[in-house]
């Protein structure tokens, strides 16, 4: 786990103060008299996520709020429903700018929706804290970094109302870039300040760096690097409450070369690294179009869960819903039910290994704007080599 950092004091015992100290663009991280990190100049991460722009008025966060806890009353007072043991817990991103009102309130309004669907997680970009560590003058730095974190107690809470956890994510293609390693500290510490000041905390931090994303001359020596630097900024007390994990596409362990150590794969140093942080995981996006065979959305990360099986590093496995995606790699078109059918294969092979720690859908928008994502439709059943849109294409 993340440890816990300790709060600042004020000088006459008062509550705990939040350190932001403007500091030049060229010093990085520093650190306050009291260990506290200073917020300064990052890298931005609006670019590497395309939040989808709500409509939703500032006005609808009290009606948004209000219709989560009537249905967390209501889920309550009915006790949970049945689960199913081919039922892994269920999470799904949020690309919403949650420094935005008007995003915040439309992730707030979708939670019901997806709770609905039998969500049990909500997984949140907060990049955005980066983005606001870059605002030169202090007040106003200090007055977005507290609607930011307003905003993640409102998600935080509407979530709790229906029984749902809420974890982070926060990356960008170059964070992980030798002069920038010091920006996911600053951000995972915005995070450790939010639980020490929220009564509900956020339970999960996810690095989602993606360097591939920028071309195919990315630098792995440098990405595994950025990882080992960011571990050592997280490892202390074992008491830590935020589990760290990394998202990492399903062909990285087939990336051999030089900066995989004693001749092993990416994937396992990954693991092995992970493994130093008690309570952490990897999130492999699994994304295909299909579910059995060769290719398929199970063959494609058996090698994960037998690396993983000799750690103590959990997997998560992501399947990708959003359309655009590139060919053959989503889901997007299939109904519900048929998703449910890829979420059940997923959990009947892997969930006996130990390590399958949730299925993770991409995500919460598509799911809760999209028709075909709707309850009660009939099923498309996922096929060799027909999936996505063309299995939807296909029925009848």
């Amino acid at each position: 786990s993340v440890r816990r950092r300790q709060r600042s004091t004020a000088a006459d015992g008062g509550p705990p103060q939040l350190v932001l100290s403007e500091v030049p663009p060229s010093r990085g991280r520093t650190e306050t008299s009291d260990g506290r990190s200073r917020w300064v100049s990052a890298g931005s991460g609006a670019g590497n996520r395309a939040g989808r722009r709500a409509t939703t008025t500032r006005a609808s966060w009290a009606v948004a709020a209000t219709i989560a806890l009537a249905l967390g009353a209501f889920m309550t007072a009915c006790g949970p429903p049945p689960e199913s043991p081919s039922t892994p817990a269920l999470s799904a991103y949020a690309w919403h700018q949650l420094d935005d009102p008007d995003q915040a309130a439309d992730l707030v309004a979708a939670l019901t929706t997806w709770a609905v669907h039998g969500g049990t997680k909500v997984v949140v970009d907060v990049s955005f804290f980066a983005d606001i560590s870059e605002i030169p003058e202090p007040e106003m730095r200090e007055a977005a970094y507290r609607r930011a974190q307003g905003a993640l107690g409102e998600v935080v809470d509407a979530a709790a109302a229906l029984g749902m956890e809420v974890g982070v994510l926060a990356g960008n293609p170059n964070w992980f870039s030798e002069e920038r390693f010091y920006v996911m500290p600053l951000v995972i510490d915005a995070v450790l300040d939010f639980n020490d000041n929220h009564s509900r905390g956020v339970v999960s931090f996810e690095v989602d760096v993606e360097p591939w994303a920028s071309g195919p001359d990315w630098d792995l020596r440098s990405y595994l690097k950025g990882l080992e630097v960011l571990l050592d900024h997280s490892l202390g007390d074992p008491g830590g409450d935020v589990s760290l994990g990394v998202a990492v596409p399903y062909w990285l362990d087939e990336m051999r070369n030089a900066a995989s150590p004693a001749g092993e794969d990416p994937f396992q140093t990954l693991v092995t690294l992970m493994a130093r942080l008690p309570g952490s995981y990897v999130t492999v996006m699994d994304y295909r179009d299909y579910v059995d065979g060769t290719g398929g959305i199970l063959e494609s990360v058996s090698r994960e869960f037998e690396i993983a099986a000799d750690s103590t590093v959990d997997v998560v496995v992501a399947l990708d819903l959003m359309p655009g995606s590139e060919p053959g790699s989503t889901l997007n078109g299939l109904p519900w039910p048929a998703v449910e059918e890829a979420i059940a294969a997923v959990a009947d092979r892997y969930e006996g290994s130990g390590r399958l720690q949730a299925v993770q859908l991409n995500d919460i928008s598509t799911i809760t704007q999209e028709s075909s994502y709707h309850m009660g439709l009939p099923p498309v059943w996922l096929t060799l080599g027909v999936g996505g849109s063309q299995a939807a294409s296909a029925a009848v």
